[in-house]
């Protein structure tokens, strides 16, 4: 979890300012480790779940704008929501959504 990001989304307000912070991270990641990257700085819900991407920025100022793509398939710009996390305890799995 951090502010700024290493990955956004199209339209971003703000780009990508730690990508190279998160792109020394995921080279040193093993393969068998689940990595979830979680940040805020745009003041948006947003999600790249194949890539395990998500902005969770929604609260505090006005929205900003955010776009949809082929990697960042959800994006809110409208409502307030909180990014929840569901870790399987017996076999690892992790579920991401969004909740208004």
């Amino acid at each position: 979890m951090s502010h700024k990001a290493g990955h956004v989304p199209p339209n971003s307000h703000h780009p990508a300012e730690a990508a190279s912070l998160y792109a020394q991270l995921e080279s040193i990641i093993p393969a068998n480790v689940h990595l979830y990257e979680v940040v805020g700085h745009n003041h948006v819900s947003s999600a790249a779940p194949s890539k395990n991407w998500y902005q969770a920025g929604a609260g505090g100022k006005s929205f900003y704008g955010c776009g949809t793509d082929s990697v960042w398939t959800y994006c809110d710009n409208k409502n307030l929501q909180y990014l929840e996390l569901v870790i399987n305890n017996t076999d690892g799995t992790t579920k991401a959504q969004f909740v208004k």
